[in-house]
């Protein structure tokens, strides 16, 4: 972003220099025993225990106008890609976070303030192959205000060291990309056609386990308020034999393919990182999540309509992402079964007779990464999420669970999908898919960003938060101090929180020291809210001498940053528009410089 993306780019082409921390090794025996054991649910990742972080890992480096970079190389022998998981994870203002493998490639992030969560958790990744340099973007303002504590490095394995059971899904699974089997269609083929809306319903998600990672899949799913509040619909044994951390579970928007071709290269996606579970029930193999903020606008999902109905429907299309590939397509063009028997799994679970789809898949497959995804009626309703069964490119049985089941068979709110899929209380038997951007016209804010002096403030990084959620837009201000966002809906509330970085000691000299201290003294009373905010140094909310010494100890040089502050602030710190009815300009910000009160500071800078 701007010079310190600049200055990133080139610290990366150096990381050959780097030291390499060696991660143990995976013990497959010991994989391969747990993952046979754990037929309910498969990884493709195991972890290994670390403990690193920047005050005793890694390599430092300072760049000529005090910003910090610093790099962490890691590696283990024979993995097949890397994840970093931290336990401990804040990015001040203006820092950020990168993962790239050994050659700069591969790049993940960057990773910013946006992505502080309460918890503290995060996880970046995955990298493919065995080095991965995990890179930290510090600007002088934030020195040392930055954590982060590395406590797992989740490694993924060789599959084809593990050995497939002899019925039921192949147990094991792999990376991702280009790792389904090739009798699987991509979703825009022409078998497509007419399912677009129910695709961008159906998501990736990528559970993280205190054991392991592994995929499953899952759809959006519309309620009867029409709010597109975030629950996505997926399958209980997902989360079925491994201790869940909710916090890292990620679910990924749009990763597909363009066209019918599988591309070369892996494609883009949006994602979301962190859920919880509201209702779940082991008998309809059923689970319905909360992801843990509202969908963005531009991320241009839809939100799958359901049915209840008691009947099979008389055929079936199934989305999904086999292996955690890119999403697929799999149909029957035949009736469903209404399964009569009960059906004993391959984890020893037992689910009663009526309970579950049987379907005979005349295009497609499903493969392990597939559970969990929906079953669509020939109205393009859900009516069941995928449980197993015996599929390959050559047999083709599957067990779905059904929605109506899952609907009201429970006795709690907490095992059933009726309190949270009905919060009107209307008990209709099917509800249609919902758009959240259909109807809605597209429009846009924009503003500009100027200092006291009026001069314009390039590469200020300005955020707009969606419905007072961390879900965000994120944009550089251009060479004049411009921002611009663009396809925004009407029904939102919009929050603009603009920030800026740089070396803390632009602008201030000892005429600012002088200056304070009038005001101090009622000499010369500042009367202005730029001018009480720039000496405002330590951020207290009023001007004291404390101020007046932690401003001198960095004009002195014995400090390089200010308590408690950043080097730049906002005035207004940020603007609220809600209900927008036109092409919104004029959000305007004043950036202050901290410490320069006489106006001398260079926003180029």
């Amino acid at each position: 972003i701007g010079n310190q993306m600049q200055a990133a780019n080139n610290q990366r082409m150096a990381n050959q220099v780097l030291k390499t921390r060696s991660v143990e090794s995976l013990d497959m025996d010991k994989i391969i025993a747990e993952d046979q054991k754990m037929v309910g649910t498969v990884r493709f990742a195991a972890p290994v225990a670390v403990d690193f972080d920047p005050l005793r890992h890694g390599e430092w480096t300072e760049l000529p106008n005090g910003d910090r970079i610093w790099r962490l190389k890691i590696q283990s022998s024979g993995a097949l890609g890397l994840y970093a998981l931290y336990d401990e994870f804040f990015m001040p203002a203006g820092a950020r976070l990168f993962m790239y493998d050994g050659v700069g490639k591969q790049v993940k992030g960057a990773y910013t303030s946006r992505n502080n969560k309460k918890s503290g958790m995060f996880m970046t990744g995955m990298i493919k192959g065995e080095v991965a340099v995990i890179e930290y973007f510090e600007p002088l303002a934030a020195k040392n205000k930055g954590r982060l504590h590395l406590y797992k490095i989740m490694v993924a394995y060789e599959h084809d060291k593990m050995i497939p059971p002899a019925t039921g899904f192949n147990n094991y699974s792999s990376d991702g990309f280009g790792d389904a089997l090739d009798c699987h269609v991509n979703i825009h083929c022409s078998e497509g056609e007419g399912w677009e809306d129910q695709a961008r319903g159906t998501v990736r998600i990528n559970r993280v386990f205190e054991e392991g990672i592994g995929w499953c899949s899952g759809s959006l799913m519309n309620n009867t308020l029409e709010n597109g509040h975030p629950y996505v619909l997926s399958a209980f044994h997902c989360i079925a034999g491994y201790t869940p951390v909710y916090d890292l579970w990620r679910t990924d928007f749009h990763y597909e393919s363009a066209d019918c071709n599988t591309p070369t290269l892996e494609p883009e996606y949006r994602s979301i990182l962190g859920l919880s579970i509201v209702a779940s029930r082991l008998e309809s193999d059923f689970i319905l999540f909360e992801l843990s903020t509202t969908i963005p606008d531009f991320f241009n999902v839809y939100f799958n309509g359901w049915s209840r109905s008691t009947t099979a429907p008389n055929s079936s299309m199934l989305i999904h992402h086999p292996r955690g590939d890119i999403k697929k397509l799999s149909k029957d063009n035949n009736p469903a079964f209404i399964h009569a028997n009960t059906v004993i799994w391959n984890d020893s679970v037992s689910t009663p007779p009526n309970s579950h789809f049987r379907l005979q898949m005349d295009v497609g497959t499903v493969e392990a990464g597939s559970s969990g995804s929906p079953m669509f009626d020939p109205n393009k309703r859900v009516v069941g999420q995928l449980h197993g069964g015996n599929a390959s490119c050559s047999v083709f049985n599957v067990y779905h669970g059904r929605f109506n089941w899952s609907w009201g068979q429970g006795t709690t709110p907490e095992t059933r999908l009726s309190d949270w899929l009905d919060p009107a209380g209307t008990a209709p038997f099917t509800l249609n898919g919902f758009d959240p951007g259909s109807g809605n016209t597209v429009y846009g804010i924009s503003g500009n960003i100027k200092t006291v002096e009026d001069l314009d403030v390039p590469d200020a990084v300005v955020n707009l938060y969606v419905n007072n959620s961390t879900a965000m837009q994120q944009v550089i201000s251009d060479g004049t101090g411009i921002y611009d966002f663009s396809e925004l809906s009407d029904n939102n509330t919009y929050t603009i929180v603009p920030e800026k970085g740089g070396p803390v000691t632009n602008g201030v000299t000892t005429f600012d020291a002088v200056l304070i201290r009038k005001h101090i003294l009622n000499i010369t009373p500042f009367d202005t809210p730029e001018e009480l905010i720039a000496a405002d140094i330590n951020n207290s909310g009023t001007i004291t001498t404390l101020d007046l010494v932690f401003l001198t100890k960095v004009i002195l040089s014995i400090a390089d940053e200010f308590p408690d502050n950043t080097s730049w602030r906002m005035h207004p710190a940020s603007l609220e528009v809600t209900n927008l009815n036109a092409i919104l300009d004029g959000q305007d910000f004043k950036a202050i410089k901290i410490g320069d009160v006489n106006g001398s500071a260079d926003p180029n800078m």
